[in-house]
C-alpha cells in the first residue's frame, strides 16, 4: 500500500483533459465534458532533476476545461478543449522577488481545436490520423509574472490506433508537436486501456509522455520563470494516470482522474509542491 501512495505524489503534469482516441464520433452525436484541476506548489524541477524552491512565493492554480468531440461525418470528428485558468502567488515571507509583485491572473489558457478522421475501422482494429491546433490564447500579467498558458502556435499531427468492443478497449497515439515563439517542439505519446464493469462502472489507466524534440530556448529561469513556474518552456515528463468513471444516466458521467511521474521518469521545467499530495482532477461528462 506504501509504494502506491509513493507512486500517486503530486507533479504538476499538464495532462489532456481527455485522452485522444482512435475511434471517431458518428455522425451529429457528440461527446462532452469539464473538468476541475487544482494544483498548488512551491518549486520547480529544472533540467538534471532536483528542486529549486521559489523565492519567497507559494503558486496556485486552478484550471477550468471544457472539452468536446462532434461528429461531422461517421469518419471525420472535430474535437475542441477551452481552458480556463486562475492563477494566484501568495508572499511567504520577506518581500516578493524584485520586479514583480504577489497578486492574481485569470484568463483562457490554450483553446485548442482538432480533427480526427478515420482511415480503417474492421475486425476491431481502428486506425485514425490528427491534426492538433493549440492557439496562443492565453494571457501573461507582467507585474506578477503570472501566465495562463503558453505564448506558442502549436501544430500537432499524430497517428491513433486503437482496438476493443464494448467492454474493454485499449488505444495510442504518437505524435509531433511543432511550436513557434521559440518554444522547444515536442515528441507526444499517449495510450490507454479500459475496461467497462456492469453498466455503470468504467475503468481506464492512462499513460502519457511529453519530451521536449529540440532545445531551442532557455531554461526554467527565462522571463522571471525562476519566480512563477507556470507553463514553462523546454518541459519534459512521463506519467501515469488511473481514471475512474461511474454512469448517473444513460447520458451522464461523473470522473476522477488520479496521477503521478512514472517510476524512474524525471520530469524537467515542471512546478512542484512543497508536501506530496495526489494530482486530480474531478469532471463530468454528457454524451449523445
Amino acid at each position: 500500500m506504501k509504494k502506491i501512495l509513493f507512486l500517486l505524489l503530486f507533479c504538476n503534469f499538464q495532462v489532456q483533459l481527455s485522452a485522444q482516441q482512435a475511434w471517431t464520433r458518428k455522425k451529429a452525436s457528440y461527446y462532452s465534458q469539464i473538468g476541475w484541476t487544482p494544483d498548488n506548489y512551491d518549486g520547480i524541477i529544472p533540467d538534471g532533476g532536483g528542486k529549486v524552491v521559489l523565492a519567497n512565493r507559494d503558486l496556485s492554480k486552478t484550471t477550468l476545461d471544457g472539452y468536446i468531440e462532434y461528429g461531422i461525418t461517421d469518419k471525420l470528428m472535430v474535437t475542441s478543449s477551452v481552458p480556463f485558468v486562475l492563477g494566484k502567488s501568495v508572499k511567504t515571507s520577506g518581500v516578493a522577488p524584485i520586479g514583480l509583485t504577489d497578486g492574481s491572473i485569470y484568463g483562457f489558457g490554450n483553446i485548442e481545436m482538432g480533427l480526427t478522421y478515420n482511415f480503417l475501422n474492421k475486425f476491431g482494429i481502428v486506425v485514425s490520423g490528427k491534426v492538433n491546433t493549440v492557439l496562443p490564447t492565453a494571457s501573461f500579467k507582467e507585474s506578477t509574472g503570472l501566465r495562463t498558458g503558453n505564448d506558442a502556435l502549436a501544430i500537432e499531427p499524430s497517428l491513433l490506433v486503437g482496438c476493443g468492443h464494448s467492454k474493454f478497449f485499449a488505444s495510442a497515439d504518437i505524435g509531433y508537436g511543432y511550436r513557434t515563439n521559440n518554444y522547444s517542439s515536442q515528441g507526444l505519446i499517449n495510450a490507454q486501456i479500459g475496461k467497462l464493469f456492469g453498466k455503470k462502472k468504467k475503468f481506464i489507466a492512462i499513460f502519457n509522455t511529453v519530451n521536449r524534440v529540440s532545445n531551442k530556448n532557455g531554461n526554467y529561469q527565462d522571463t522571471n520563470n525562476k519566480y512563477t513556474g507556470f507553463f514553462l518552456n523546454n518541459l519534459s515528463y512521463v506519467v501515469i494516470g488511473l481514471k475512474f468513471g461511474y454512469k448517473i444516466t444513460p447520458n451522464v458521467m461523473v470522473w476522477s482522474n488520479i496521477r503521478s511521474s512514472s517510476p524512474g521518469g524525471i520530469p524537467q521545467n515542471i512546478g512542484e509542491p512543497s508536501n506530496p499530495l495526489p494530482a486530480y482532477t474531478l469532471s463530468i461528462s454528457y454524451s449523445r
